[in-house]
């Protein structure tokens, strides 16, 4: 029997891949591998995209971390679900620094609040970034607001809002 429970533990336990979000993103979102950005110039990566979702690999396992870095105008955002720096992130995959490092520059900002679980062994981060990617236009405070006040669904109505409320993004009118 299909329920809410069931569908919310299939999204926390279904490894996600690269290729499974670049199918599911929105229109100006790109997905790499952290390796394929090495030695590409951050005008290159982020000209007319709204989002740039990354896998960072851990190495020496099949486990990875998704995140998020959205262009503003004045900075780069880096979005981790996990509420870590990009430097404490790499440093815990034990990946290298220098593509982070050029790419985002001296003018980032990253999400500080932790919103998913600590355990990498939980594959929501690739709904945090999936969602963060629809929701670009937020400020970073925005974002995290929608997720750290309580809600309580009273009807099917909220239910099935919350739950489709992803496609109806940039479509008001």
């Amino acid at each position: 029997m299909v329920s809410l429970r069931t569908l919310m533990s299939t999204v926390k336990q279904t490894a996600v891949s690269v290729r499974f979000l670049k199918d599911r993103v929105p229109e100006g979102v790109d997905v790499y591998a952290y390796p394929q950005l090495k030695g590409k110039h951050r005008s290159e990566v982020f000209k007319g995209k709204r989002a740039v979702i990354v896998l960072i690999p851990k190495r020496g396992s099949p486990m990875g971390h998704f995140i998020c870095l959205i262009p503003k105008n004045s900075h780069i955002e880096y979005f981790s679900s996990l509420g870590n720096s990009w430097t404490t992130e790499l440093a815990a995959l034990k990946e290298p620094t220098e593509i982070f490092r050029e790419l985002l520059g001296k003018n980032f900002i990253y999400n500080k609040t932790p919103l998913q679980s600590g355990a990498y062994s939980i594959n929501s981060c690739a709904a945090w970034v999936l969602c963060r990617a629809f929701l670009h236009k937020l400020k970073l405070r925005e974002f995290v607001t929608l997720f750290t006040g309580k809600v309580t669904l009273q009807s099917s109505d909220d239910i099935v809002a919350i739950m489709s409320v992803l496609l109806f993004v940039d479509k008001r009118s």
